[in-house]
Protein backbone atom coordinates (compact mmCIF):
# COMPACT_ATOMS: atom_id res chain seq x y z
CA UNK A 1 0.00 0.00 0.00
CA UNK A 2 2.73 2.69 0.85
CA UNK A 3 4.24 2.04 -2.60
CA UNK A 4 1.18 2.77 -4.42
CA UNK A 5 0.55 5.40 -2.24
CA UNK A 6 3.58 7.14 -3.30
CA UNK A 7 3.66 6.23 -6.96
CA UNK A 8 0.22 8.30 -6.59
CA UNK A 9 1.45 11.27 -5.37
CA UNK A 10 4.10 11.24 -8.17
CA UNK A 11 1.25 11.07 -10.39
CA UNK A 12 -0.22 13.62 -9.32
CA UNK A 13 2.85 16.06 -8.62
CA UNK A 14 3.92 15.35 -12.59
CA UNK A 15 0.25 16.25 -13.41
CA UNK A 16 0.46 19.59 -11.18
CA UNK A 17 3.69 20.45 -13.02
CA UNK A 18 2.75 19.76 -16.77
CA UNK A 19 -0.65 21.49 -15.67
CA UNK A 20 1.19 24.35 -14.70
CA UNK A 21 3.73 24.51 -18.06
CA UNK A 22 0.98 24.52 -20.13
CA UNK A 23 -0.67 27.04 -18.29
CA UNK A 24 1.94 29.38 -19.15
CA UNK A 25 2.73 28.74 -22.80
CA UNK A 26 2.10 31.28 -25.12
CA UNK A 27 -1.22 31.48 -26.59
CA UNK A 28 0.15 30.36 -30.01
CA UNK A 29 2.27 27.42 -29.26
CA UNK A 30 4.08 25.72 -31.69
CA UNK A 31 1.63 22.80 -30.95
CA UNK A 32 -0.83 24.44 -31.74
CA UNK A 33 0.07 25.62 -35.02
CA UNK A 34 1.35 22.06 -36.16
CA UNK A 35 -2.31 21.00 -35.11
CA UNK A 36 -4.18 24.45 -37.51
CA UNK A 37 -1.25 22.92 -39.94
CA UNK A 38 -2.08 19.34 -40.31
CA UNK A 39 -5.73 20.11 -40.29
CA UNK A 40 -6.91 23.47 -42.05
CA UNK A 41 -10.09 25.11 -41.45
CA UNK A 42 -12.37 23.61 -43.82
CA UNK A 43 -14.26 25.55 -46.60
CA UNK A 44 -17.40 22.61 -46.79
CA UNK A 45 -17.95 20.27 -43.96
CA UNK A 46 -20.18 17.28 -45.26
CA UNK A 47 -21.45 14.18 -43.29
CA UNK A 48 -21.81 11.58 -45.36
CA UNK A 49 -24.33 9.69 -43.57
CA UNK A 50 -26.93 12.36 -45.68
CA UNK A 51 -28.21 10.66 -48.74
CA UNK A 52 -27.98 12.22 -52.11
CA UNK A 53 -25.48 14.70 -51.68
CA UNK A 54 -23.93 16.88 -54.51
CA UNK A 55 -21.03 18.78 -52.71
CA UNK A 56 -20.27 21.78 -55.14
CA UNK A 57 -16.45 23.70 -54.48
CA UNK A 58 -14.14 25.64 -56.29
CA UNK A 59 -10.82 25.03 -57.05
CA UNK A 60 -8.61 25.63 -53.80
CA UNK A 61 -11.87 25.07 -51.59
CA UNK A 62 -10.97 22.35 -48.75
CA UNK A 63 -13.42 19.82 -47.97
CA UNK A 64 -13.72 18.10 -44.54
CA UNK A 65 -15.42 14.63 -44.76
CA UNK A 66 -16.50 13.61 -41.41
CA UNK A 67 -16.38 9.79 -40.44
CA UNK A 68 -19.75 8.13 -41.24
CA UNK A 69 -18.41 6.04 -37.73
CA UNK A 70 -15.40 6.55 -35.75
CA UNK A 71 -14.61 3.13 -34.23
CA UNK A 72 -13.92 1.30 -37.85
CA UNK A 73 -11.17 1.75 -40.70
CA UNK A 74 -12.15 3.05 -43.53
CA UNK A 75 -10.96 2.24 -47.82
CA UNK A 76 -11.53 5.34 -49.31
CA UNK A 77 -11.51 6.17 -53.07
CA UNK A 78 -11.46 9.24 -55.04
CA UNK A 79 -9.86 10.64 -58.07
CA UNK A 80 -6.75 12.00 -57.47
CA UNK A 81 -6.94 14.63 -59.94
CA UNK A 82 -10.07 16.64 -58.94
CA UNK A 83 -9.58 16.47 -55.26
CA UNK A 84 -5.51 16.79 -53.37
CA UNK A 85 -5.96 14.56 -50.24
CA UNK A 86 -4.86 16.31 -47.28
CA UNK A 87 -5.12 14.23 -44.32
CA UNK A 88 -1.80 12.31 -43.51
CA UNK A 89 -1.59 9.33 -44.86
CA UNK A 90 -1.05 7.32 -41.47
CA UNK A 91 -4.85 8.74 -40.68
CA UNK A 92 -6.45 7.56 -44.15
CA UNK A 93 -7.72 4.39 -42.22
CA UNK A 94 -8.91 5.86 -39.01
CA UNK A 95 -8.88 9.37 -39.18
CA UNK A 96 -10.77 10.10 -36.15
CA UNK A 97 -13.72 12.16 -35.79
CA UNK A 98 -12.20 15.08 -37.81
CA UNK A 99 -12.39 12.85 -40.83
CA UNK A 100 -10.83 13.39 -43.87
CA UNK A 101 -9.38 17.11 -45.46
CA UNK A 102 -9.11 17.11 -49.35
CA UNK A 103 -8.55 20.13 -51.57
CA UNK A 104 -10.19 21.02 -54.79
CA UNK A 105 -7.78 20.41 -57.49
CA UNK A 106 -9.25 20.78 -60.82
CA UNK A 107 -12.82 21.35 -62.48
CA UNK A 108 -14.55 18.45 -63.30
CA UNK A 109 -16.96 15.64 -61.48
CA UNK A 110 -16.01 13.07 -59.35
CA UNK A 111 -17.06 11.01 -56.36
CA UNK A 112 -15.79 10.15 -52.64
CA UNK A 113 -16.50 6.20 -51.71
CA UNK A 114 -15.78 5.32 -47.99
CA UNK A 115 -16.13 1.67 -47.62
CA UNK A 116 -15.74 -0.01 -44.24
CA UNK A 117 -13.39 -2.56 -43.72
CA UNK A 118 -14.45 -5.27 -41.90
CA UNK A 119 -12.25 -7.99 -40.31
CA UNK A 120 -13.12 -11.91 -40.71
CA UNK A 121 -10.85 -14.23 -38.89
CA UNK A 122 -13.24 -17.15 -39.53
CA UNK A 123 -16.14 -16.95 -42.72
CA UNK A 124 -18.72 -17.00 -43.00
CA UNK A 125 -18.56 -13.06 -41.95
CA UNK A 126 -21.94 -11.85 -40.50
CA UNK A 127 -21.38 -8.19 -41.00
CA UNK A 128 -21.07 -7.01 -44.27
CA UNK A 129 -18.84 -3.52 -45.13
CA UNK A 130 -20.97 0.24 -45.07
CA UNK A 131 -20.36 2.11 -48.56
CA UNK A 132 -21.06 5.73 -48.45
CA UNK A 133 -20.81 7.72 -51.41
CA UNK A 134 -20.51 11.30 -52.38
CA UNK A 135 -20.97 12.97 -55.73
CA UNK A 136 -18.54 16.04 -56.23
CA UNK A 137 -18.39 18.75 -58.54
CA UNK A 138 -15.66 21.29 -58.82
CA UNK A 139 -15.56 24.67 -61.37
Amino acid sequence: MLHSGKNRVKFILVWIVIYGLSSCAPAKSTVTQAVITAYQIADVVINPRQPNQVVLLKIGQVLQVTPPRTNMEWQINYNPILLELLTPPDMIQAPGPEGWLFRAAASGEGQIVMTSMVSCPKPPCPLMPMRFQLSIQIK
